[in-house]
This record gives C-alpha cells, sequence and structure tokens, in this order.
C-alpha cells in the first residue's frame, strides 16, 4: 500500500480473527496527517458499507488512533501495478490477464461513481494484486478521494 500522509505501512498478523494477515497504514503525527488519515478510514467504511470486497476495492477491518497515530488495518495484498511492471522488464501482461486485471479496474471505478466517490489518485502505484499469482487486482490509498464532489484536503 502506498505510504502518502503515512508515516510506514505494516504487515501484521490479526489476533483478534483467527490469525489472518493484514496490513496497518500508520499516520504521521501532525493534526492535518491525522485528520486525513481518519478522512481515508471514512471513505473506506462507506466503501465497505456499500460496496463489500467484491468489486475491485481495498477492504478496511479497523481504524484507530494510538499514540498521536492515526492507524487503518486492511487486508493484505501484494505488489502493486508498477513494480510488478519493473520486474517483469516493462513487458507487459498477455492479453488475458490485463483484460482480466483492467475489468477489475474498471468495475471498482464504476462502483466509486455509484456511491460518489472520486479517487482522485489512481496510477499503478494504487492498483494492487491480491495475492503473488497476479491475477487479481484492487484499487487502493483512498487518502486524495473526494466525496459528493467536494474534498477536505488542501493538496488536492
Amino acid at each position: 500500500m502506498g505510504a502518502g500522509a503515512f508515516g510506514q505501512v505494516l504487515k501484521c498478523i490479526d489476533m483478534k480473527d483467527n490469525g489472518r494477515m493484514v496490513a496497518i497504514k500508520i499516520s504521521k503525527e501532525s493534526k492535518s496527517e491525522t485528520d486525513n488519515a481518519e478522512v481515508e478510514s471514512k471513505i473506506l467504511y462507506r466503501i465497505l458499507n456499500r460496496d463489500g470486497p467484491s468489486h475491485g476495492l481495498l477492504k478496511i477491518y479497523d481504524s484507530f488512533f494510538f499514540r498521536r497515530h492515526f492507524l487503518i488495518v486492511t487486508e493484505m495484498m501484494d505488489l502493486d501495478l508498477y513494480t510488478y511492471s519493473k520486474l517483469t522488464g516493462f513487458r507487459g501482461m498477455g492479453k488475458n490477464p490485463l483484460r482480466h486485471v483492467a475489468t477489475q479496474v474498471l468495475t471498482g471505478l464504476l462502483q466509486l461513481k455509484k456511491i460518489g466517490i472520486i479517487h482522485c489518485d489512481l496510477k499503478p502505484e494504487n492498483i494492487l494484486f491480491t495475492d503473488p499469482s497476479h491475477k487479481t487486482a484492487k484499487i487502493i490509498d483512498f487518502g486524495s478521494a473526494c466525496t459528493d464532489f467536494k474534498n477536505g484536503f488542501t493538496y488536492v
């Protein structure tokens, strides 16, 4: 997951849910960074409540403040599309895998449109594969997203 306004992204085991692997985004300590992280969390919950995990969008599990940081716990993802392309020598993907990934991304964007969210930072680094097979991809990083054609950020 991209770091953006976040200090770091950790991988860890969720002890509450049978030891599944999760990712934890940790905001920087400043008020503006924690405010932005909290807004991103609200957007992810809005997606979850309207979408569920089936439409190519990142799934949130939890979010909370801890020692002046805001943390967002999400499903664990694999490589982003840019890193995958770099590792494969920028040779591209075959037609069928590319069609599958493009369909997932476009389905995610359609779902965002239906629930009134504009991503505002869609790029290969914000499209991640869900696992090492690189067959399923999801859109991540809603830290710059706008809802209902309004944004809460000064840098968008």
